[in-house]
């Protein structure tokens, strides 16, 4: 049995065998798996944008790596982890830019929550790689 098969069988509790083998042959009529459904441009393949996020990605994540070297231990580099790696991430992801929260973070009755961004009505909260554990 090949490799492929062997990943199918892992996962398949969540998802059906029989699905995940379709998916793994390229069946061609499964619902979800065309350009359209994903809003792509005309023949561009949802495995082609796949590909494209994913070289696009690795590059934004060795250039972040490579600059929070250059940072000392103690620096906790949120402005770098948000602007350098995690908008990067979110907008390729589809979300687009996140806007920020006014200073102090999303006030609701009496109480503030200091949150950082939010993408439309949810918070999104994006803290810096060497922030400790909360």
């Amino acid at each position: 049995m090949s490799s492929d098969f062997t990943t199918v069988r892992t996962v398949g509790g969540i998802l059906p065998l029989d699905l995940l083998s379709r998916v793994i042959a390229g069946d061609k009529d499964l619902d979800g798996l065309s350009s359209g459904d994903y809003h792509l441009g005309a023949g561009e393949s949802p495995r082609e944008a796949a590909n494209r996020a994913w070289s696009y990605l690795t590059g934004a994540w060795a250039t972040f790596q490579a600059e929070l070297q250059k940072r000392p231990d103690d620096d906790p580099a949120v402005g770098l982890t948000r602007e350098r790696w995690l908008l990067l991430l979110f907008r390729e992801l589809g979300y687009g830019r996140l806007s920020t929260t006014p200073a102090g973070g999303i006030t609701v009755g009496d109480r503030s929550f200091p949150v950082s961004h939010r993408w439309g009505q949810l918070p999104i909260h994006l803290l810096g790689w060497g922030v400790e554990d909360l």
